[in-house]
């Protein structure tokens, strides 16, 4: 008979049903079998002793045995409990001669189905005979069928471990089939690894792994259904690895699935063949098995997963870097980590028991309690940022923010905490803030905080009827002080008299420093102008106290501009500050060292030179770099220089005037301050310069322009002079580049660097108003100048000694080789006295004052 397969998983109803008649006589084994193959239903094969049938039985699976019971080798029981041994769910009918009362006494002593008197055998008897004989067993069968499952059953309520349960089922059930080895394994890829093994020997273990397709388990796996082989050798499958190599001879499995997905197989095989054909009931009792296996993996896979998220949960909550507690409906902590004990400075053991609110700060107890409530009602937010006070009564801030979890009907259980520490970014934000509205050298006020200070102050005022005063500081001399020892001396001064300053006003005022060597005092609650005298004279008396600087006494003095805002007028913070900045600018200019208030008059001049300043730049715009006239007012003249020995024009220098179109005509001081301001005086020295040369281009005539630093320093401007030269056809030495004593004074190292690049060009420089600084002569020894013009304030009103300095100066340029010109000559007698010391050069109202192009070329060529 063929082996059930994987393509023969059941024995079908049409199938024949296959008998085995042993029987020693020949011709009762022939006409039994003729008997009993009559209808086609059957079919029939003998042998005529018991030896000979247990090596069929052994090798052929068989539905039912008919035995004789007196055999040569055998006799009645004996025969059927041998038979047994190997098979035992055969079916059994006895044949004998014996008295049927005899018969049925043997059958039920040796456990045969059926017995039937070899004397009254027919066709009909012989059939019915073989049905009962395997109904009988396919009861008993089913019997031990129940009684299997229910010995599973009872496996599985008695043993707890999952995979003790599993190796237990798996032993029983082997023993039950008839198998040496039951194995559960999972499949991954082409890989079948061994999960739970039950053998008759220690081979395989748990872990092994297999190739997939040398084992019975690749049939299953590619099946729906049980699959079974009875007897491998006389098989399809005979030259399967697994019998192949390991010589397995019957196999049965089904597939395991756990949790909706197929896992692997459920397996048993053995090296014998199985000693019966595989019933209907053997396939239902693997499949039942794989059933609950797969059950019990599923809920042991569910174990494993369910402790690993709680294991990862326990690592994340108690390793978090963050503060986690986990806290009953009333706020009890049940669990804190490691963060939040640290952050509290408390063993994690003595928080437990106790109230969240018992570590909050008092002042945010409240706003927590909210929080929970409106949590539980599902109102409000889930975070909140508040204190916590530690037992030694130090507070520390932590952003909260809090969950509620609840159970699977969605009842709250418990609340869970994450807890950020934020009080450091809380410290640093303070520090920020502070940064943003304190000067970093002095620790004042700076502007943005004054301005927000002076505004309450001012609103203050209003409603209380009181005066507020600004007093605008700017410190003189302070440069030299930088100059002179370096600018981290500077800022020792600077955070000196800042703390004089803090010290000197009255408490509720304010100090602040804008910037550089300025500063601003707020005066609030004035009720009259004179109360400020007293602040004044504080401030400038600690101002002008001598300062220590590495050992070196300096002093300096401070100009103050002072704005007022009395009651029902409508300054602004803005407008204070900057009217204050307009009487301090009066206050240097008048001679330093003094306070001038902010007045009508000044805010004229004010508004005055703010139209100026922009009008200039219209003026400036409209003026060709060509030099063509400017077409809003802005003029050049020329004065010219006379040769002190003859008389004779040696040059001419180039002015700027502004003939305002509603202003009228405006003095060089009230623009050019603008000019350079604004830093308009760049593109307005460019003009003249190229103006001059042009008006001069055709004569042989030496042109003086003057040049303010911020010009010569000008990165282009020695590139722009060579152009002009080149574009007018003018010698460079025919130019002459004149700059302010006060400006070589500031020792611009751009502006000196570029004078000796032109001075390399052939054009000649100049010192202009020579004697109105403290130039060192000892500077003259090592410059690019060729000429020096002397001050006009040496011969204004001059007696013998002014006249001696005069004559001096000409000395020295004489001994330097420099030309010398004395400017501001208005009277013969001047004239005749620069003559006698031997200037070169004199300029002045004497030979003609400033003139336009036409009057000047009348003069200097007549």
């Amino acid at each position: 008979m063929p082996p059930v397969t994987e393509t023969q998983p059941l024995p079908s109803e049409a199938s024949p049903t296959s008998v085995l008649l042993v029987e020693d006589d020949r011709a009762t084994a022939a006409l039994t079998k003729a008997l009993v193959q009559e209808s086609g239903t059957y079919v029939v094969e003998c042998e005529a002793d018991l030896a000979s049938a247990l090596r069929r039985i052994t090798s052929t699976a068989y539905d039912c045995v008919l035995l004789d019971v007196h055999l040569p080798d055998a006799h009645g029981a004996d025969a059927v409990r041998r038979i047994r041994r190997i098979a035992p769910g055969l079916p059994i009918l006895l044949l004998s001669g014996m008295e049927s009362g005899a018969l049925q006494r043997l059958a039920i002593q040796s456990g045969a189905q059926v017995s039937l008197p070899k004397d009254h055998l027919d066709r009909d008897l012989l059939q019915s005979g073989i049905r009962t004989a395997m109904d009988r067993e396919a009861v008993e069968a089913t019997h031990g069928y129940n009684r299997r499952l229910a010995e599973l059953l009872e496996i599985a309520g008695g043993i707890q471990h999952i995979g003790d349960r599993i190796t237990r089922v798996l032993d029983v059930v082997r023993a039950n089939l008839g198998m040496d080895l039951g194995i559960v394994a999972r499949i991954e890829g082409s890989r079948y690894v061994v999960e739970h093994v039950a053998s008759t020997d220690d081979d395989p273990t748990v872990g092994t792994e297999f190739e997939l397709g040398s084992t019975f388990c690749s049939l299953t796996a590619a099946a729906d259904d049980v699959v079974a082989i009875d007897h491998t050798a006389v098989s399809s499958h005979s030259g399967h690895p697994c019998y192949r190599d390991r010589g397995l001879e019957s196999y049965i499995g089904a597939p395991l699935v756990v949790g909706g997905a197929r896992h692997g197989t459920v397996n048993f095989s053995s090296a014998q063949p199985s000693a019966q054909r595989f019933q209907r009931h053997d396939f239902d009792y693997v499949r039942r098995v794989a059933d609950l296996i797969g059950g019990w993996v599923h809920e042991y896979l569910q174990d494993v997963q369910l402790g690993e998220t709680r294991e990862r949960f326990r690592l994340a909550f108690d390793n978090a870097p963050i503060g986690m507690v986990i806290a009953d409906l009333e706020g009890t902590m049940t669990q804190v980590n490691h963060a939040f004990a640290s952050a509290m400075d408390t063993p994690v053991e003595d928080l437990l028991g106790s109230s969240v609110l018992d570590v909050t700060h008092p002042d945010d107890v409240a706003a927590g309690r909210e929080l929970m409530r409106g949590l539980l009602s599902e109102e409000g937010t889930n975070t909140l940022e508040k204190r916590y006070v530690r037992p030694d009564g130090r507070s520390w801030w932590g952003q909260v923010h809090v969950s509620v979890l609840r159970n699977a009907d969605g009842v709250p259980q418990s609340f869970v905490t994450q807890i950020l520490d934020t009080t450091e970014r809380r410290a640093t934000q303070r520090r920020l803030a502070d940064m943003a509205l304190h000067d970093s050298l002095t620790g004042l006020p700076n502007r943005a905080l004054l301005q927000d200070r002076l505004a309450q102050d001012l609103a203050t005022g209003q409603r209380e009827g009181t005066t507020t005063a600004v007093l605008f500081l700017d410190l003189d001399r302070f440069k030299h002080v930088n100059d002179t020892h370096g600018h981290a001396a500077g800022d020792q001064l600077l955070k000196v008299l800042a703390g004089r300053l803090d010290q000197v006003v009255r408490p509720h005022d304010t100090v602040a420093r804008l910037g550089g060597d300025e500063f601003v005092v707020v005066c609030t609650d004035m009720t009259d102008h004179a109360d400020l005298d007293v602040v004044i004279s504080r401030i400038s008396e600690a101002i002008e106290q001598r300062v220590m600087l590495d050992g070196a006494a300096v002093t300096v003095g401070v100009s103050i501009g002072v704005a007022f805002a009395d009651p029902g007028t409508s300054a602004t913070a803005e407008s204070l500050l900057r009217d204050a900045d307009a009487a301090m600018y009066r206050a240097k200019g008048r001679g330093r060292a003094r306070a001038e208030v902010f007045t009508q008059a000044l805010r004229d001049d004010v508004a005055r030179h703010d139209a100026i300043t922009r009008e200039l730049h219209d003026a400036i715009m409209s003026a060709s770099l060509t030099g063509e006239p400017s077409t809003d007012g802005l003029r050049v003249v020329y004065q010219p220089l006379l040769a002190t020995a003859d008389d004779r024009p040696c040059g001419v220098e180039t002015l700027v005037r502004w003939q305002h179109p509603t202003l009228g005509f405006l003095s060089p001081d009230e623009f050019l301050s603008a000019a350079e301001e604004t830093g308009l005086i760049i593109p307005m020295g460019r003009w003249v310069l190229s103006r001059a040369l042009r008006d001069w281009a055709g004569s042989d005539l030496p042109i003086s322009v003057n040049h303010a630093v911020a010009e010569i320093a000008a990165p282009d401007f020695v590139e722009f002079v060579q152009q002009q030269l080149e574009v007018t056809g003018v010698p460079p030495d025919r130019l002459c580049i004149e700059v302010t004593e006060s400006s070589v004074l500031e020792d611009h190292g751009s502006a000196m660097a570029a004078l000796r690049r032109l001075r390399g060009l052939g054009v000649r420089l100049a010192i202009d108003d020579f004697g109105a600084g403290y130039t060192s002569l000892a500077h003259l020894t090592d410059s690019p100048f060729t000429e020096l013009k002397i001050d006009r304030s040496f011969i204004t009103n001059a007696g013998e000694a002014q006249w001696s300095i005069v004559e001096a100066i000409v000395r020295v340029c004489d001994t330097l080789g420099l030309h010398s010109v004395i400017e501001g000559v208005e009277d013969l007698d001047s004239l005749e006295r620069a003559r006698s010391i031997g200037c070169d050069a004199s300029q002045g109202y004497v030979h003609s004052r400033p003139v336009p192009l036409a009057q000047a070329r009348t003069i200097v060529l007549a």
